[in-house]
């Protein structure tokens, strides 16, 4: 053969060879777009008929406790708990499981929930299920006492009975108060050890412990004395302060401020210059305290606090401008202070959201009026004529948040 037909022969086997290839390739290409576009059709039309069954199941289960019909109720609850035994996800989760459990009068089921906290509390549905938690717990205040004629009829430990007890009290009130304190110390004090520990120290909120923050703006008013007083009378002003009161310890920071008019002349020298200050001229007055004190009164809705404070006061110029870099900083005075006081306040009212119960209580608000009157030392003025002491008086309004 010659190499002209020996090249022409091996072209044409390389060219079916590429052929083969090619029709290869597009092949493998088209079984994979078949098999993507067939995934692609099974997951759009896949249904989990398990998730389906547990969101009509406890959609019949909340309906039937509605309706008060509390076989069908306790037939549903038992068969999604079948129903779900081998799947990712569980019928209920931790709260669910405990107030169905109590509104049905399963008060042996509830103790033992109650007791395994750690373990149940893992419990999780499908995310996106028929929700329970808020309806369950309408129910579960509405029909407070017969819930509590069940479990007073129900053969049950004492400890179970007292922690359902102290339980169904939390979801009356929607809120703990004295009463709850009362039951959950006095139920850690006789049973130390219990096996429902966990449940009341990690699910149930503690005791309270009247911790509450606010804040608050009104008007502040000071007068003075002494020489003080013959070249200032009083004035009006405002202030913010931000309290924290814990059991009987009242605390606060103020900051107050006012301007005072000049009533009478007077010549000061400043820097090597008589100057003369005229009558009405306005000067400034501010002041910085921190207070502590006791509450010989608080309830839900009064408070009274004796106090002592400790900070500064100051009274300046408003003629001159240190700012320009040529006026200087013309202060009467520019000391520490400090000096009893009293501390009144009203609540208004208070609000709070009373959802679903997920271990922990949202903290209370609530609006209040505040009094004060505070007698100031002034340690020391810049002249003899300014001797003298301030008092304030404080009305203002108050926002806050925690137990009044």
């Amino acid at each position: 053969m010659s190499e002209i037909a020996q090249f022409e022969f091996n072209l044409k086997d390389m060219l079916k060879i590429k052929f083969l290839i090619i029709a290869a390739f597009i092949m493998s290409s088209l079984g994979s777009f078949s098999l993507y576009g067939q995934i692609g059709e099974e997951i759009r039309s896949y249904v989990d008929s398990s998730e389906i069954v547990l969101k009509n199941g406890r959609r019949l289960l909340l309906n039937s406790l509605r309706e008060h019909n509390y076989d069908k109720a306790g037939e549903v609850y038992l068969y999604l708990l079948k129903e779900m035994d081998d799947k990712p996800y569980d019928a209920f989760n931790y709260e669910e499981l405990l107030y169905i459990n109590m509104i049905l009068g399963n008060w042996s089921i509830f103790a033992d929930k109650a007791k395994n906290f750690k373990v149940f509390i893992q419990n999780s549905t499908y995310p996106e299920t028929y929700p329970l938690i808020d309806p369950l717990y309408r129910i579960m205040h509405n029909r407070h006492d017969q819930i509590l004629k069940s479990l007073n009829n129900a053969k049950i430990d004492a400890q179970g009975r007292k922690v359902a007890d102290l339980f169904l009290h939390l979801i009356k009130q929607q809120q703990t108060d004295k009463a709850y304190d009362e039951m959950y110390r006095k139920f850690m004090r006789q049973y130390p050890r219990s096996a429902y520990n966990n449940f009341l120290t990690l699910y149930l909120p503690r005791p309270s412990l009247y911790l509450s923050w606010s804040w608050s703006i009104g008007a502040h008013t000071m007068a003075t004395t002494g020489s003080l007083e013959r070249y200032f009378p009083s004035g009006v002003g405002g202030f913010m302060a931000m309290d924290l009161n814990y059991r009987k310890l009242y605390t606060s920071l103020f900051v107050g401020f006012a301007t005072l008019d000049l009533k009478k002349e007077f010549i000061e020298p400043l820097l090597g210059v008589d100057t003369e200050f005229n009558k009405g001229e306005n000067f400034s007055y501010g002041q910085v305290d921190i207070k502590g004190g006791y509450f010989i009164l608080r309830n839900d809705r009064f408070h009274l606090a004796p106090f002592f404070n400790l900070g500064g006061a100051w009274l300046q110029s408003t003629r001159f401008d240190p700012e320009d870099g040529n006026d200087p900083d013309i202060y009467l005075f520019n000391t520490f202070k400090y000096g009893p006081g009293l501390h009144a306040e009203v609540k208004l009212g208070e609000w709070n959201y009373h959802g679903g119960y997920m271990g922990r209580v949202p903290a209370k608000h609530y609006v209040s009026v505040k009094f004060e009157a505070v007698y100031n030392f002034l340690n020391k003025a810049e002249s003899t004529k300014f001797n003298g002491d301030i008092y304030n008086v404080n009305l203002g309004l108050v926002w806050g948040f925690g137990h009044f």
